[in-house]
């Protein structure tokens, strides 16, 4: 199988295909258009986005990189990057925006899965509202796809329209401003909390 795609800056699109995309094909498709971002659906769709801008790429790696130090220093689990596929139980491939895995669900996948897409459903996720991204779909994906499919803790982080909204299991949203808030990674990530002010300091 052979897919090269081409997108204008900072536009997204989905792809349909005949049949359900096969991991290894998938891997496939990915590492020929690996300057891509790319998602797989349920049904087999593909959805694939260009780059994000400056702006969001540098609040995706601060968030990243305060949850890293975080899991070092306290030898706590793990992070990915933005770009790290997982495979979740209803078959959909999702990249988050920043993402936390604990030691117990690691040790729950074999080695050789992880240098894929591995099976594995985070304990947190976080995603950072792009200027190209609608906040309905963001919304929709944190509690359809993530919350759903079993994360215990979620944030996405909205700066176009000032705030931030937390997902927890079998719970309400909370919405809170992002000015003046401090997030906690509560009994996910005891200890763990983040100035959101972080994001938007230059």
């Amino acid at each position: 199988m052979s897919v090269l795609v081409q997108l204008p800056p900072d536009r997204s699109a989905t792809l349909s295909f005949d049949r359900t995309l096969s991991l290894a094909e998938f891997t496939e498709f990915c590492v020929q258009n690996p300057e891509l971002v790319v998602e797989r659906e349920p049904d087999g769709k593909i959805t694939i986005m260009t780059p994000v801008g400056f702006l969001s790429g540098r609040r995706e790696l601060r968030l990243g990189a305060y949850l890293t130090i975080w899991a070092i220093e306290n030898g706590m689990g793990d992070t990915a990057s933005s770009s790290t596929g997982f495979t979740l139980p209803n078959g959909s491939v999702r990249c988050p925006g920043a993402v936390w895995i604990s030691d117990e669900r690691l040790a729950a996948v074999p080695k050789e899965e992880l240098e894929s897409f591995p099976a594995l459903v985070p304990d947190f996720v976080a995603e950072i509202r792009s200027k190209s991204d609608d906040d309905r779909p963001l919304q929709r994906k944190m509690e359809e796809t993530w919350m759903a499919q079993g994360v215990r803790l979620g944030w996405l982080i909205d700066s176009y329209l000032g705030e931030v909204r937390i997902y927890r299991p079998e719970t309400e949203t909370e919405v809170l401003p992002i000015e003046g808030t401090i997030l906690s990674g509560e009994d996910v990530m005891p200890g763990f909390s983040f100035d959101l002010a972080t994001l938007l300091r230059k």
